[in-house]
């Protein structure tokens, strides 16, 4: 089974890993995520793989359960929704509803900081990149300050002597805020062309799906749809449009690497991407650096690599011999 030595997953899923799943209203089959019918059962053959090794584990399924995580424990697996996790604005927030990212953040710390040698974690706020391939920008803003509140935690949480933080992406999107809107205008707002005196959102995406594309025909002549006929402000309200695809995609723009801690010196300047798994390799003594650069490096010491995807916080803890 692959990821089987992994001690803490959580995210969403379950008709991914079990067949035949129902759904409920709170919790619907999610039609964007696979759906698996082969008969498997890939949590009750996680559970027999633990017990058969004789280690502690838990299987937690809700915020409450998630509260009331046994810290100890050797393995947990944390799966809180059929498909993708409810964005933030729209997750029940009770007993049995999904927890927050910057709750799992923290539970998956705590759990993994009895580790004497370290460890590597990696948190994606992956909702983020949801929300803007569908061109709603008031989820991808409110998902990134759920985002920016879990690193807030994992900072709070984690001694900065002791352990790398790093917060990056592995792509930019086409969104870009353009115009010149008077002073204090609400971003998600609206502001007016010079040419055509035509309101425009004041965020904008290059390329995006039929509801980003805003335009109707009049006297033979493409026109802006108005935005201020809409509540531009609404979670579902689709920012403006260049060019029609299916949804909106990826561009080129080069994207941030934030470091906080041991080795965070080796992130400043402009680098490939690639070089991002090198420090991660080089700080944490694993992969190819394994064994250092054969120069008397200081010894660290984790046990695992987390691969970057999207926008993570892989958190690097070691310690000095």
């Amino acid at each position: 089974m692959p990821g089987k030595n992994i001690q803490v997953i959580m995210g969403g899923g379950r008709q991914c890993l079990q067949s035949d799943v129902k759904g409920s209203p709170a919790d619907p089959i999610d039609t964007w995520s696979c759906y698996s019918k082969d008969g498997r059962d890939l949590i009750r053959d996680w559970i027999v793989d633990k017990s058969k090794r004789k280690a502690t584990f838990q299987v937690l399924q809700n915020n409450e359960e998630l509260q009331k995580a046994d810290l100890n424990a050797e393995y947990t697996l944390g799966i809180f929704a059929n498909g993708h996790l409810k964005m933030d604005f729209e997750r029940d927030k009770g007993p049995k509803g999904m927890p927050s990212l910057l709750n799992m953040t923290e539970t998956a710390i705590k759990l993994l900081s009895s580790h004497k040698n370290g460890y590597v974690l990696m948190v994606e706020g992956g909702m983020i990149d949801f929300a803007h391939h569908r061109g709603h920008a008031r989820k991808a803003l409110d998902e990134t300050v759920a985002f920016s509140d879990a690193i807030a935690r994992a900072l709070e949480v984690t001694d900065p002597k002791e352990t790398l933080i790093i917060v990056t992406s592995d792509h930019s999107h086409s969104m870009v805020f353009s115009g010149y809107p008077d002073r204090g205008t609400n971003v998600l707002s609206y502001t007016e062309s010079a040419m055509d005196k035509e309101p425009f959102t004041s965020l904008l995406y290059g390329t995006g799906g039929p509801n980003n594309y805003q335009f109707t025909v009049e006297n033979n002549t493409a026109k802006r749809i108005d935005p201020s006929k809409n509540d531009t402000t609404d979670f579902e309200y689709s920012q403006q449009a260049v060019v029609l695809t299916d949804e909106v995609t990826h561009s080129g723009t080069d994207v941030l690497v934030y470091a906080n801690g041991p080795m965070a010196h080796l992130f400043t300047s402009v680098h490939e991407q690639s070089y991002v798994a090198y420090v991660i390799s080089y700080a944490a003594r694993i992969g190819p650096h394994r064994d250092g650069l054969g120069n008397g490096t200081t010894s660290l010491s984790v046990n695992m690599l987390s691969m970057i995807v999207l926008i993570t916080i892989p958190i690097i803890k070691y310690y000095t011999s």
